[in-house]
């Protein structure tokens, strides 16, 4: 069986509600904390149909049960601070160029002041067999995800506060949709370990 990563936001669409993360953050807030005795799928603000898909994700299919373990921890926790998502920012750039070998002072310099951010260089010539073909068109380009699902992607400016200003922003942007993007490249691109 190919291992597939669900996404929150896919999970949130299944049991038809809305996706977008400023919606997804709304209803864990407005629904926490779930008390401890309480399982996920017997919670009463959840529909007949929506407790009977949680309950079949659960039994039936490990790749989702991970993401329903994830809403169960989410909805769990008393501080709604601890459920903001996740936001990953890939740098690709090449040994090669000028900009990007002094974009990496400031690159570092963000990394230390954005703890909750996960960051991650990759050399786009050293690094192909991971990357695979991604086009990239000018340096330094930024990928940025939330929750997995990319909502930047592209060349920025290359200092500091054009980079935290993407960053601060990522969690109310909109997902790329399919047709600007190879999406599943880069959806592949924020997995990587």
């Amino acid at each position: 069986m190919d291992a597939f990563h669900h996404r929150f936001s896919e999970l949130f669409a299944q049991l038809g509600l809305s996706r977008e993360p400023a919606d997804i953050r709304d209803f864990i807030k407005r629904h926490s904390p779930l008390p401890a005795e309480r399982r996920l799928e017997d919670a009463a603000f959840w529909s007949a149909a929506q407790a009977a898909l949680l309950r079949e994700k659960l039994m039936e299919d490990a790749d989702w049960a991970e993401v329903v373990d994830q809403l169960n921890a989410a909805l769990r926790l008393a501080n709604s601070s601890a459920i903001e998502p996740t936001v990953r920012v890939v740098c690709l750039c090449a040994s090669w160029c000028g900009v990007c070998r002094d974009f990496v002072s400031q690159y570092q310099e963000t990394m230390r002041a954005t703890p909750g951010v996960v960051f991650d260089w990759y050399d786009i010539e050293d690094d192909v067999e991971r990357l695979g073909d991604v086009d990239v068109e000018s340096f330094p380009c930024i990928l940025i995800g939330v929750q997995g699902e990319p909502v930047f992607f592209g060349p920025i400016t290359p200092n500091r506060g054009s980079l935290e200003l993407l960053i601060q922003r990522a969690p109310n942007m909109a997902p790329l949709p399919q047709s600007q993007v190879d999406r599943d490249r880069l959806e592949t691109i924020l997995r990587i370990k």
